[in-house]
């Protein structure tokens, strides 16, 4: 016998003793032969793979995170550089507005200090700068009003919407978007003009008074807001700047990131796998080699010599516990060869006493067959005789025709009592066998009602039955049933004194799909605390009763027996003094021994 082998016969409760506390602490409930089985079982490189997809979500997170951010900021920056390039632009077109309005009186007088308009004032200049500027590039330059002198200085929706906006928010002086413009992707801006002092001989006042240019006055005032101008930046160069700062820095990110994985795996596998492989593989010698594996032991591994040192400890403990095993199951298998011999010997005394059982039993059967043969025959002759005396002139002696009577009476009760015992007597050692047959509860009634009747009315005991109509057909065996009722009849006929009732009354419970049958009697009734055990062999429920009324106490036993036969109960309710009623019921869905189960429809 091996150690594998006697591993499975060692009880659990002698494991502690045979085994050292730091093998018990590896793992309770876990055998080596088991680890063995899951460690070849399992991938070899599972941690390892496990490693790269962690690493692996981890780029894919960290990189779509930093894409967004990226994307973000590149695009705020952008739209920052495009709004300074336009602030600054708008400030140099403001510079040449001031320079024309600080040389007007230049341009105008001429060396004589005779004033001569020459029609070349701050909006014509700053207006003819910008178409300069929109000639020799794709920017566009605009001087617009709300109320313009000129309809070529109406503002289109884009400029209308955002001198409102600068309107209603008196801290803003300038106002940015990107927006598609003729099918382009372009940067609108659009930065306030304000009424200064140069500025008054056109616009100021009085309102409505013709200026040198031709044009009523505005009657404006200093700080006032006169006009806009407005600046179309084309996107293209900076969408494509954008694009390649985004690539050119998440593909620099991409590297890093994967630069520094890589080194983190290989830090993690030579600090930590490789060595949980080499221990691994030793776990898995460990089976083979009972035990007697070491594992090399590392440097500079803190964590992992440690776990190494004490994996070389328990592998030492678990060696010298196989050794020791294997002499103790040399032992324990002279133990159980020697139970085993002894456990035959038992064995053959057993066969020796169920062979002598078998036979004392087989004896006893024969004598009770022919003890109830050898006295059933001379009881029923017996009754046969007093029967035909009674109808003899042995009649009309009163006197001699009791003494006959009681004769007969006795017989019968004896013969009722041999006949009790031995269907008891079959029942207990089952040689009684059931004969299911379709059967109609009537024809057992009517046949009841022949035998207990003249019974009854000899006794002065009213009799009545009860039966429903839509009782159905079921399977029992009707011999048996017939002696249940009988026995039930009889008994409640015993305790009812003369002017009492007995009834019986069968229903169909269609819900449970049984046969209840009840015989009601008003005779002298039952005690509560022995209406438990009445059922029971040789019990009645009180001695006097017994000794007035006779009988051997085993009707009640062979009812209930018989109903527990048919997978039925019977019951008991009883009020002393008041009757007692008894309660059979038998399935009505059990099935012949051909297999057919009966239906209502049979009926």
């Amino acid at each position: 016998m091996t150690v594998r082998n006697f591993a499975a016969a060692i009880n659990v409760q002698t494991a502690p003793a045979l085994l050292p506390a730091g093998v018990l602490c590896m793992g309770k409930g876990h055998d080596i032969i088991g680890l063995k089985k899951r460690g070849m079982g399992m991938k070899r490189f599972r941690l390892r793979e496990k490693l790269i997809i962690i690493i692996g979500i981890m780029i894919s997170v960290v990189s779509l995170a930093f894409m967004i951010w990226l994307t973000a900021s590149q695009k705020a920056q952008m739209q920052d550089e495009v709004l300074e390039k336009a602030r600054v632009m708008t400030r140099e077109m403001d510079a040449v507005w001031k320079f024309m309005a600080i040389n007007q009186d230049r341009i105008n007088y001429n060396d004589e200090g005779e004033y001569e308009f020459k029609g070349l004032y701050c909006a014509i200049v700053g207006k003819s700068v910008g178409a300069l500027f929109s000639q020799d590039s794709d920017y566009i330059f605009h001087y617009t009003s709300l109320n313009p002198r000129n309809p070529l200085d109406s503002p289109d929706d884009f400029e209308a919407g955002a001198m409102r906006y600068l309107a209603e928010h008196a801290g803003r002086a300038d106002y940015g978007d990107v927006v598609d413009y003729e099918g382009r992707r372009v940067y609108r801006y659009v930065s306030e003009l304000l009424m200064e002092e140069s500025c008054l001989d056109c616009h100021g006042g009085p309102a409505g008074e013709i200026d040198e240019t031709g044009y009523p006055k505005e009657g404006l005032e200093p700080g006032e807001v006169v006009g806009a101008i407005s600046i179309i930046i084309p996107m293209e160069t900076y969408d494509a700047d954008l694009r390649s700062n985004i690539f050119s820095g998440f593909f620099f990110f991409i590297c890093l990131m994967i630069a520094v994985s890589a080194g983190l795996y290989v830090a993690v596998s030579v600090l930590v796998l490789n060595p949980l492989s080499r221990l691994q593989a030793g776990v898995a010698r460990m089976a083979e080699d009972h035990g007697n594996v070491r594992v090399e032991e590392m440097k500079n591994h803190s964590e992992i010599s440690e776990l190494v040192r004490c994996f070389n400890e328990m592998s030492r403990e678990l060696n010298a516990v196989y050794e020791n095993l294997e002499n103790q199951v040399a032992g324990r298998t002279r133990e159980l060869t020697d139970l085993n011999r002894v456990l035959e010997q038992k064995q053959q005394q057993l066969e020796k006493v169920n062979r002598s059982l078998t036979e004392e039993n087989r004896s006893k059967s024969d004598f009770l067959a022919v003890m109830t043969h050898e006295l059933r025959t001379p009881l029923t002759s017996t009754i046969l005789f007093t029967e035909m005396l009674l109808e003899t002139d042995l009649a009309e002696n009163e006197a001699g025709a009791d003494i006959v009577r009681r004769i007969r009476d006795n017989t019968e009760h004896l013969l009722n009592t041999i006949n009790n015992t031995l269907n008891l007597f079959r029942l207990e050692t089952s040689a009684e066998e059931m004969a299911l047959e379709v059967m109609d509860i009537v024809d057992v009634v009517s046949a009841l009602e022949e035998r207990v009747s003249p019974i009854f009315a000899k006794r002065g005991v009213g009799f009545e039955i009860d039966a429903a109509l839509n009782v159905p057909l079921f399977v029992a065996d009707s011999e048996m049933i017939f002696h249940i009722l009988e026995n039930l009849l009889s008994n409640a006929g015993k305790f009812t004194q003369e002017g009492g009732l007995v009834r019986l009354v069968v229903r169909y419970r269609e819900e449970e799909r049984r046969i209840e049958i009840r015989v009601e009697d008003n005779g002298i009734g039952i005690a509560r605390e022995d209406q438990d055990r009445i059922f029971d062999k040789f019990i009645q429920s009180d001695r006097s009763v017994a000794r007035r009324y006779g009988g051997s106490g085993l009707g009640l036993t062979l009812v209930k027996k018989w109903t527990e036969l048919h997978g039925g109960d019977v019951s008991v309710e009883s009020v002393p003094g008041a009757g007692s009623v008894f309660t059979v019921r038998i399935p009505s869905d059990l099935s012949v021994p051909g297999g057919k189960k009966i239906v209502e429809s049979d009926r």
